[in-house]
């Protein structure tokens, strides 16, 4: 075994697994797009910001259900396997997916579970949010409050005592012993309540729970990133002014940091 120290290494290594991750959507019909970092490092890089290191993208509820039922199969064909919440193998309780190279082991020590997975491409999933104002505040508080609990249940106690404060330590102390499932399980019932609606509003509950204009999704385009072409929506200058404001614009230096570059490694 190998560790992965290189940051352009491990940028390599998940370009290639999200050109796999295109070629499965457009076999199967379903609809992505680049989201967050990843999103913000096409429009201004055409690629990777220089210093991040992981790649995340949007798929619709429809096209998370498919990709949990007809990717672990087509990628074990293609050297990827799948963690998610309903992976017998890969287990991860979140509202995600992780797609992983099986040649890489990568342990993310922050999380009580130490059963490696490698490195990844993240799913993230958009849901309908309801069209009523007064509902949808009491449907994100709720889904704020679930995130944060299976965050803190999941978060490693080792980690806690060397990186939090102490209110954070204390919540991680209490809800330490609870099984991240049953919190998985509600998340889940309440980001599908709505999925029927098709109203003017997206949301990723598991994600920063900010709302969307469906137009800003109406449509989209294949983007210059690295050396690769991949989907973009539309309406991204909405959608990265409302989450991140003038994006544009590089943090300052101390924020110029990667998060995934440890404990990573060859198989």
């Amino acid at each position: 075994m190998r560790e992965i120290t290189s940051l352009d290494e491990l940028k390599t290594i998940e370009l290639s697994i999200m050109k796999k991750v295109h070629q499965f959507c457009e076999e199967k019909g379903i609809w992505y797009v680049l989201t967050y970092g990843t999103l913000i490092g096409a429009v201004r890089h055409e690629g990777f910001i220089p210093w991040d290191d992981d790649i995340d993208i949007f798929v619709m509820r429809d096209g998370f259900e498919k990709f949990e039922r007809e990717f672990p199969q087509w990628g074990e064909s293609h050297g990827l396997f799948l963690a998610g919440p309903n992976s017998k193998e890969h287990f991860f309780p979140r509202d995600l997916l992780k797609i992983c190279d099986s040649r890489t082991s990568l342990i993310e020590k922050a999380f009580k579970r130490t059963d490696p997975i490698g490195v990844f491409v993240d799913v993230w999933v958009l849901d309908d949010a309801p069209q009523d104002e007064k509902e949808m505040s009491q449907w994100i508080k709720q889904g704020n409050f679930l995130r944060a609990m299976n965050l803190y249940a999941d978060t490693s106690w080792e980690y806690a005592k060397q990186n939090m404060n102490l209110r954070s330590k204390l919540i991680v102390g209490l809800l330490n012993w609870h099984r991240t499932e049953s919190i998985l399980r509600r998340q889940l019932a309440l980001a599908k309540k709505y999925r029927s609606v098709h109203g003017e509003k997206l949301i990723c509950i598991q994600g920063d729970c900010i709302l969307y204009d469906r137009k800003d999704f109406s449509e989209r385009m294949l983007h210059r990133f690295e050396d690769g072409e991949f989907y973009i929506p539309s309406g991204y200058d909405n959608i990265l002014r409302n989450t991140y404001g003038d994006y544009m614009t590089l943090p300052p230096i101390e924020q110029q940091k990667p998060h995934h570059i440890q404990d990573v490694w060859w198989n």
